[in-house]
């Protein structure tokens, strides 16, 4: 009997597995090669068996990729590449969605001692993460969030204030995570 895994399960099958070369399976017959065994090539050329050379099925991910390889990239770069536009990145301790959202708004005053608004996220439940860094248009000197600008997320609005610069206007890149409200 021989166990095979598939998909994280083990089977067991009392198909046989038998090693040959290439050229001993090219030399069985059809009804030989389909007897059931697990045929072995053990002089196979190791680079067939990269990503690249197995189909993805691909009817069912939303991924445009239709090889292992490519939808393994797409998926690395869906999840690493900034979108102004939400995007979905992963689970939250207690299941919920996480959601990744890229803001760059300029123009803002450098000097505001109250919450100011600077773009609308709404339906957050949670906030997971924020990450970011602002500058002045008078020196272009980049300081991280937390430093001389604050951001809060208060009644559906990401909000700043900043008190470090005067006279000049402020720019904003900022990456925020959060969970969403069902409502």
């Amino acid at each position: 009997m021989t166990k095979i895994m598939k998909g994280g399960v083990a089977y067991n099958s009392t198909a046989n597995m038998v090693a040959l070369t290439q050229a001993e399976y090219n030399a069985l017959s059809t009804a030989q090669k389909n007897n059931g065994n697990f045929y072995c090539i053990t002089d196979a050329d190791p680079s067939y068996f990269s990503a690249e050379n197995i189909d993805y099925d691909n009817t069912e991910s939303g991924l445009l990729s239709t090889n292992i390889q490519d939808a393994i990239d797409e998926l690395i770069e869906s999840k690493t590449a900034y979108s102004t536009t939400e995007k979905v990145v992963g689970k939250w301790i207690d299941g919920s969605t996480v959601y990744e959202k890229t803001v760059e708004v300029s123009g803002l005053s450098s000097n505001v001692s109250n919450w100011t608004n600077i773009v609308a996220i709404p339906n957050v439940d949670k906030i997971i993460d924020f990450s970011g860094c602002g500058f002045p248009a008078s020196n272009n000197q980049q300081t991280s969030l937390g430093d001389y600008i604050r951001l809060c997320y208060i009644e559906g609005y990401l909000k700043y204030y900043s008190t470090a610069w005067s006279n000049t206007t402020l720019t904003i890149r900022a990456t925020v995570r959060y969970t969403k409200s069902s409502t």
